[in-house]
């Protein structure tokens, strides 16, 4: 059987109208799309970049702190004793008050962040010419070099700006000098005496040992990653053994003649912390 062909579909005529919109329609779609004359172009559609966050504050390792301070205001009990053990003496003491001198201190701590917000570790205090004056006297009396070296404990609250509350205890070793040396060299020339008479006799001629223990509040302010500036005022407690005079004398009298004396300050320091960022043992990082 043969298949029928079938014929295309023949050509309709346009009509003039449609004839005309043709190529007004080519045009057109041809042409792109233009902006309106009157707008104004706005440069500002691509967003701002967004600010970069700041870093957190990463507190770990140990912490170098060299520090500058003065001791503010102070007072204290000055105090001399004769302790008779045998013989016609008769035992006796005596106590006057002192108030502290403005005296400069140096000191250098090394810290370890245990934690992020608790450090703990050792301290250097030096005080040279630590001195007093002693009412009921009117005189001033230095007692010589104080070195205090400490164990500290420290918490560290905030970010870049922060608060340290600080405790320390330790001993406080006084190497005399000035009055309380010219005190030494009197109870020498008096044990020559005694010594020479027949008797026996020996001083204490330092340096010292006494207890010092206190609490400080500071503010601490970054500087860099690893730099910031701290301010603190510390409350101290600071008691010392002084020179002494142990006599038995010929006739069998013995006796203890001896000085000592405590009292608190007030101190301002000013340091630079230095955080190495470093961790012991090595590879560990503080929780």
């Amino acid at each position: 059987m043969r298949k029928k062909r079938r014929s295309p579909p023949p050509n309709r005529a346009r009509t003039p109208e449609q004839s005309a919109q043709a190529p007004e329609q080519s045009a057109e779609a041809s042409e792109p799309a233009s902006l309106d004359e009157g707008a104004e172009t706005d440069w500002t559609d691509n967003p701002e970049p967004e600010p970069e966050p700041e870093k957190p504050i990463v507190r770990e390792g140990f912490v170098l702190l060299p520090f500058l301070g003065i001791a503010l205001a102070g007072s204290g009990t000055l105090k001399a004793e004769l302790d008779c053990q045998a013989g016609t003496c008769r035992s006796s003491s005596s106590e006057r008050d002192y108030s502290q001198n403005p005296n400069v201190m140096l000191g250098f701590d090394t810290l370890y962040h245990v934690l992020p917000n608790l450090r703990v570790g050792l301290g250097l205090q030096w005080m040279p010419t630590s001195g007093a004056d002693v009412k009921n006297g009117d005189s001033s009396t230095h007692f010589g070099d104080e070195v205090a070296p400490t164990a500290v404990v420290e918490g560290v609250f905030g970010g870049k700006s922060a608060l340290a509350l600080r405790g320390f205890v330790g001993p406080n070793l006084l190497f005399p000098q000035e009055e309380m040396q010219d005190l030494i060299d009197t109870m020498d020339a008096a044990c020559r005496s005694v010594a020479s008479a027949g008797g026996s006799c020996d001083v204490a001629s330092g340096p010292y040992v006494g207890l010092t223990l206190g609490a400080a509040a500071a503010f601490l302010g970054q500087f860099t990653e690893k730099v910031t500036g701290r301010a603190e005022l510390s409350f101290q407690y600071v008691g010392s053994s002084g020179p002494s005079l142990e006599v038995s004398d010929e006739i069998g009298t013995r006796y203890t003649d001896s000085l000592s004396w405590s009292g608190t300050r007030f101190s301002l320091r000013l340091g630079l912390e230095f955080s190495l960022r470093a961790t012991w043992p090595p590879g560990h990082a503080s929780v």
